[in-house]
């Protein structure tokens, strides 16, 4: 991330089962250089599923918002 910060946006992973952003900083600093986001599993594994749809700004291509789609495992049994 540290060479490639001004190409790389925006990182998103995803299979951890929770909702979690990261903050990634430079090699020789503390200096704060990327941000990414764990989203949630589409299996239950612990937790209900989930999935999430992000809003991009079209111009500068970061995300603007994140919706977060989650079944509830209790209601629904």
């Amino acid at each position: 991330m540290d060479r490639y910060q001004n190409v790389v946006r925006f990182s998103s992973f995803g299979h951890s089962h929770t909702e979690s952003l990261h903050v990634t900083r430079a090699v020789n600093s503390t200096d704060p250089i990327a941000i990414y986001m764990g989203t949630g599993s589409g299996t239950t594994g612990g937790g209900n599923p989930a999935f999430t749809v992000f809003d991009f700004d079209e111009e500068y291509m970061v995300p603007v918002n994140a919706h977060v789609y989650m079944m509830d495992l209790t209601k629904s049994n």
